[in-house]
């Protein structure tokens, strides 16, 4: 185990003691390399483990038996602005997802979800209820089908205080009929996800970016660093970049966007119509986003009803805030390399080598295309010789989920098996009255709050 500076101990629930034992117990390969291990009865296991990826974007959900999520949705909620006239209407008081997206002309948005934490707990319900009844719908199953032989495993931002562990067992369980759960740190999973046990996990998202050394599939608490600054700071600062006559329809109007696929339209936002140009336009210029040595083409975002958006040398100027914090009004805030750096630092020197080689970038906010070559040439410049030639930073396809695939991958081992939380286990010592024990807290560092351009 590496061990840097002070750990502190704290009072957290059995059940929480039970999810953050060693997973590390899970054996890797040589390399740190992750590796798929099933059972003779491993089909059981796939088929009755349900995989649910909360994060503030977007929620992943699906049978552990899947390649992909089966289901992934806004993780919004919508309540009507005048209940009574939706009511006339036949209209119900709330929505979820992409139904809330669709209708939010007439909705108040909502998000469960803020920077790392559940801000809005009856939404999260809502949300869940969502999710697992059209899991179940998807295994032919009614809603007063016997689930007790189900389990769910959830990922869980590292930033999650204790409470929240608590209130999570209360909504999963009592609110369906589940027979096991699993809450697992969402930076691990990611590297799981990734292949690796031993690696810095950066999990940059919506408006969080997590830096977690992992060591043999233990994260490194007193290492963790977690900045609040993600993709929504980026739409935020394209935006205000693109507010000078870069988009053809007022602020206060509602749009059509195409779906994915080319199939079917959606009632969208201005600010949703932005980060759809964001996602595919861009990128991340190798050296200086600002001071760019070539001149970004102007490109096009063209919507159904007619209104355009170009993108031209705001391509590069606004994701360059994950470099350069200071443009999201946050002085105080190093920029993702720095954050990078300082994490390494905080472990051993022996084993600085093997955690460089196996840096994984992960999450939705990581999709920019250069990001990883600019990460590694800006770390480098912060290494020593004897260090900066270790550097490698792994984009693997498909790493925006790499936190539900590492779930899968737990479902899949027979080792796994035995860290279920059991209905059982819950309802005796369950809410209020959870049983307490010691277990090391988790010391992270989170940085100062981005405000927005």
């Amino acid at each position: 185990m590496i061990k840097e500076g002070r750990l502190e101990y704290a009072t957290i629930p059995k059940f929480v003691a039970k999810n953050m034992k060693d997973i590390s117990n899970i054996k890797s390969s040589s390399g740190g390399m992750l590796t798929n291990g099933t059972s003779s009865n491993g089909r059981s296991h796939l088929e009755n483990c349900l995989v649910v990826d909360l994060g503030t974007a977007t929620t992943k959900s699906g049978w552990s038996n899947r390649s992909e999520p089966d289901m992934s949705i806004p993780s919004i909620v919508g309540h009507g602005r005048h209940k009574g006239a939706m009511a006339t209407l036949g209209l119900s008081d709330s929505y979820v997802g992409r139904q809330a997206q669709t209708l939010q002309g007439i909705l108040n948005i909502r998000q469960p979800f803020k920077q790392g934490c559940v801000e809005n707990w009856d939404d999260l319900e809502l949300l869940w209820d969502h999710t697992w009844k059209q899991e179940l719908k998807r295994m032919r199953l009614g809603n007063e089908a016997d689930t007790s032989d189900i389990k769910v495993l959830v990922s869980v931002p590292p930033l999650c205080p204790p409470e929240d562990w608590r209130r999570l067992a209360e909504v999963f369980f009592e609110d369906s009929g589940i027979g096991g759960l699993y809450l697992a740190n969402k930076s691990v999973l990611a590297m799981y996800g990734g292949g690796r046990t031993t690696g810095i996990c950066v999990d940059t998202g919506e408006d969080m970016t997590y830096i977690v050394p992992c060591w043999e599939g233990t994260p490194l608490p007193n290492a963790t660093i977690i900045q609040k600054l993600g993709g929504k700071q980026v739409t935020d600062r394209l935006l205000a970049l693109l507010s000078n006559g870069k988009y053809s329809f007022p602020d206060d109007t509602f749009l059509l966007l195409r779906g994915k696929g080319g199939r079917g339209f959606s009632v969208v936002s201005r600010r949703d119509v932005v980060q759809e140009a964001k996602n595919r336009f861009c990128c991340i210029d190798p050296l200086d986003g600002l001071k760019s040595s070539v001149k970004q083409e102007e490109q096009v975002l063209k919507l159904p009803d007619g209104n355009i958006v170009v993108v031209g040398d705001e391509a590069t100027s606004a994701p360059e805030l994950m470099f350069k914090p200071e443009l999201a009004k946050c002085p105080k805030t190093s920029g993702i390399h720095e954050l990078l750096h300082e994490s390494l630092m905080r472990c051993e020197e022996k084993y600085r080598s093997r955690l460089l080689s196996n840096i994984v970038l992960t999450g939705g906010n990581s999709l920019f295309p250069g990001f990883d070559k600019r990460l590694e040439n800006e770390l480098v410049k912060l290494l020593p010789d004897n260090l900066s030639k270790y550097v490698k930073v792994n984009t693997q396809p498909g790493r925006e989920n790499f936190t539900w695939k590492g779930g899968v991958h737990l479902c899949s081992l027979d080792s796994f098996q035995g860290l279920w939380l059991s209905k059982q286990d819950y309802m005796e010592t369950g809410g209020s009255d959870v049983q307490e024990t010691t277990v090391l807290e988790q010391e992270v560092e989170s940085t100062c709050e981005s405000q927005i351009l």
